[in-house]
């Protein structure tokens, strides 16, 4: 189910990219980029104290990602596909023994964006782009867990000459919360059991600063973001699950490559 929704999703943004490059220029922009950023994500509980972290983790995340943009006169339509990864450092404790759980989790996830943008020139060398995009993004740790997240942007991309800051706010559609467990006895005898929970996502602005040289684009980053507490999911025997508060923040670099 979770992976017939991921290839439905994609196939639309693929499908909506070939239409737009139908109506756009025949030359589009296409560049590589290379990034490389410090990732750490907190899912805090509510018990035994207020705000207590249920679950940390931190660690490098490296991803390389293919830009393509479309021009028509002052119009753009940009197409965002990257690919990120790392391994990271996880601090929880087990579910059935309270045991502290310290060990390394793969994270590996998808971000794809559709942009649609007006450029405008102010003066001289100073240019004004407001736009909206709309994203998906699938995003696992290890083979325990996945997260299927869609939302929009608002934002405006305000450049200097070789120099730009890209500012907004990052607005969440929908957010799907797939979790695997296994060997818990009174949870389906101990076998495998798929429990999903629904985060509401909040509102959180994103940042992006940089400049160009020649044909390179060079650029700082930040990209946090929260959801609240899901509503409990009903297990067995009257046992719930939910989905803690949980916080993502981002910093990191990128170097890109225009062809």
């Amino acid at each position: 189910m979770v992976k017939t929704k991921i290839a439905i999703v994609a196939m639309m943004i693929v499908i909506f990219a070939l239409i737009s490059a139908s109506i756009y220029a025949k030359n589009p922009d296409v560049k590589i980029y290379f990034g490389i950023s410090y990732m750490d994500w907190t899912e805090r509980d509510y018990s035994p104290t207020p705000s207590t972290p249920f679950v940390e983790e931190s660690g490098p995340i490296f991803s390389i990602g293919v830009d393509v943009t479309f021009r028509f006169k002052e119009f753009f339509e940009e197409f965002t596909t990257e690919n990120f990864g790392g391994l990271l450092w996880y601090k929880s404790n087990y579910i059935l023994t309270g045991q502290p759980c310290d060990i390394y989790v793969d994270r590996m996830g998808i971000d794809t964006e559709e942009t649609t943008g007006y450029r405008m020139n102010i003066y001289k060398d100073f240019n004004f782009s407001p736009f909206v995009s709309f994203g998906f993004s699938p995003l696992w740790r290890d083979e325990t867990e996945i997260w299927l997240f869609c939302y929009g942007k608002l934002g405006a991309i305000l450049e200097k000459g070789d120099f730009f800051v890209k500012i907004g706010v990052l607005i969440p559609f929908f957010t799907e919360d797939d979790c695997f467990w296994a060997g818990i006895p009174w949870l389906n005898n101990g076998r495998l059991t798929r429990i999903v929970a629904y985060p509401k996502g909040v509102i959180m602005p994103f940042a992006e600063v940089g400049f160009r040289f020649k044909k390179f684009d060079f650029s700082f980053f930040y990209d946090p973001r929260e959801w609240e507490r899901s509503d409990n999911v009903n297990l067995k025997n009257g046992w719930y699950a939910y989905q803690p508060e949980t916080e993502k923040n981002s910093i990191g670099f990128k170097v890109g490559y225009h062809f």
